[in-house]
């Protein structure tokens, strides 16, 4: 079984896993950690490590962060030397829902480079592709 957490400073995490079950329907394995201000490490450490303590024995983690050297992201790199926990930042959502959307079809290793590169994929601007039509229009 795969676990999706996600990790970030505010409120993002919850807006992750709330998009994402209101486009993919209620899901049991996402769950969100927040760092606020006031947030402490140990309080951060202990929500991660009540997390993993509910889920089975063999079940692989996939911690997504939204910006690489924030402080809740160097939080979840201290895990990733336990076993079948992997951190990823600079979420998205299309990266996270390839994520979830797909999470038993490939191997994890696949699977967290798909998303990656669906991610990318969905940085777009927009305006170059509007623009780029109404050319093409005349």
């Amino acid at each position: 079984m795969r676990c999706f957490i996600f990790a970030t400073h505010g409120y993002l995490s919850e807006a992750f896993v709330y998009s994402i079950e209101m486009i993919l329907g209620h899901q049991e394995n996402m769950h969100s950690i927040k760092m606020n201000p006031n947030t402490s490490t140990e309080s951060i450490k202990e929500e991660l490590q009540q997390i993993v303590s509910q889920q089975k024995s063999d079940t692989e983690y996939v911690v997504l962060t939204d910006i690489l050297g924030g402080s809740i992201t160097n939080l979840m790199a201290e895990w990733i030397t336990k076993e079948n926990i992997y951190v990823l930042t600079g979420t998205n959502l299309p990266m996270a829902i390839e994520l979830i959307n797909n999470n038993e079809d490939i191997s994890l290793e696949q699977l967290i480079h798909k998303s990656i590169h669906q991610g990318k994929e969905g940085i777009v601007y927009v305006n170059e592709i509007v623009e780029k039509q109404e050319r093409m229009e005349f």
